[in-house]
């Protein structure tokens, strides 16, 4: 009786094994087009090819960016200046940087400058918010 019982044991967690791993492949398959999906964005907006950054173009008026921003070092604020700047110039006169120049998807990935201090700042927004500091919110 207990082999029967082991014997369904197994078979039973191999099905679910095979399940999960079915689920594992759908994931897979679900991340890899969420990631196309990413790139066709990312190259078809059109701002990596004036040299900016998805950091870059970010609203500046929302409070939270406006925090990060107040919050980046003066080198990174003063290169994102210097991109946004001639971003606007090269719109100006309706021309593009040069394609070995665009900013690439693998590197607009690995450059992601504001994000720590966007985070930061919504932690503390959330933090303040727990403990009932609503004197302070600033909206």
């Amino acid at each position: 009786m207990s082999l029967i019982r082991g014997g369904r044991y197994l078979i039973n967690k191999f099905k679910w094994n095979s399940r999960n791993m079915a689920n594992a492949e759908a994931t897979r398959h679900e991340k890899s087009f969420l990631e196309t999906l990413r790139r066709i964005a990312f190259n078809t907006s059109g701002y990596n090819r004036y040299g900016l950054y998805s950091d870059d173009v970010i609203n500046e008026n929302m409070p939270m960016v406006k925090t990060a921003l107040s919050r980046l070092p003066a080198d990174i604020r003063d290169a994102r200046s210097y991109r946004i700047i001639r971003a606007m110039h090269l719109d100006t006169f309706k021309i593009f940087l040069p394609e070995e120049k665009w900013i690439t998807y693998e590197q607009d990935r690995a450059y992601r400058y504001l994000r720590p201090y966007l985070e930061e700042a919504i932690a503390e927004k959330e933090e303040m918010h727990n403990f009932g500091c609503v004197n302070y919110e600033q909206e």
